[in-house]
C-alpha cells in the first residue's frame, strides 16, 4: 500500500507547487513595485528641490497644484493599474509621484509668465511661441 500513490496527494503536491510558485513571483512583483516606487520618490524630491519657487505666492500655487494632482490623480492612477492590493503607504508614495509633475508644470507656468511680464512686447513674444511650438506639430 506504502508504494502505490493516490491522485488525491499527486494533487496536492502540484497545488503546494504551484502555490510556491505563485508566491515566489507574488513576492518579486512586489519587491520590483516598492523599489520603482522607492526610486520614483527619489526623482521626485530631487526634481522638487532643483525648482525651488521664487516668492511665498509662488511657493502657494506650486503647492496647491501638487496637492490637487497628489488627491485627484493619484487615486486615478492607483485604480487604472490596479495597485489597490498595495499597502497605504505604497499608495501614498504613488499619490507622491503623481504630485511631482504638477509641480513641474507648475514652474514652468511660473517661468514663462514671468518672461511674458518682462518682455517689451508680451503680445509680440507669445506669437512667437505659439509660432515655434506650430513648427513641432
Amino acid at each position: 500500500m506504502s508504494s502505490t500513490i493516490s491522485t488525491a496527494t499527486l494533487t496536492a503536491q502540484s497545488n503546494g507547487v504551484a502555490t510556491l510558485g505563485s508566491a515566489i513571483v507574488m513576492t518579486s512583483s512586489i519587491v520590483i513595485i516598492l523599489l520603482l516606487l522607492f526610486v520614483g520618490i527619489l526623482a521626485a524630491l530631487v526634481m522638487m528641490s532643483l525648482t525651488p519657487p521664487r516668492t511665498r505666492l509662488e511657493f502657494a500655487g506650486m503647492l496647491s497644484m501638487a496637492v490637487a494632482s497628489s488627491c485627484f490623480g493619484g487615486p486615478l492612477v492607483i485604480e487604472y493599474y490596479e495597485l489597490v492590493n498595495l499597502s497605504m503607504t505604497a499608495q501614498l508614495g504613488i499619490c507622491f509621484m503623481v504630485a511631482a509633475p504638477a509641480w513641474l508644470v507648475a514652474r514652468i507656468i511660473a517661468n514663462q509668465l514671468s518672461k511674458y511680464r518682462d518682455a517689451k512686447s508680451p503680445v509680440d513674444s507669445i506669437g512667437r511661441d505659439i509660432k515655434k511650438i506650430k513648427k513641432w506639430f
